[in-house]
């Protein structure tokens, strides 16, 4: 059997420095299923304005639809934000 590494408590420890890649509107972000944790996603990237575009992609296309016609109802108190859905992974 293998034994645990041990703990030591005199290593560094070195923060993450922040990744910058221009402005949000440059960012596109796809959400691959409008199920709750998608959505979930979707709406707090929409409401932090963490990307430009947010696409979404889900294979029932009804709930597809209704999510994204949600979303592009409130993304009119974000006009940098766009909204597109697709079936389809090319969105």
């Amino acid at each position: 059997s293998a034994e645990p590494i041990p703990y030591r408590g005199d290593l560094e420890v070195t923060p993450l420095q922040p990744f910058d890649v221009g402005p949000p509107s440059y960012k596109k972000v796809s959400v691959v299923g409008c199920g709750q944790v998608g959505m979930a996603i979707a709406y707090a990237m929409m409401n932090q304005q963490v990307a430009g575009s947010i696409a979404l992609c889900d294979m029932n296309g009804e709930k597809l639809d209704g999510e994204a016609k949600d979303l592009e109802q409130g993304s009119a108190f974000h006009q940098n934000v766009r909204v597109s859905a697709d079936s389809d992974y090319k969105v």
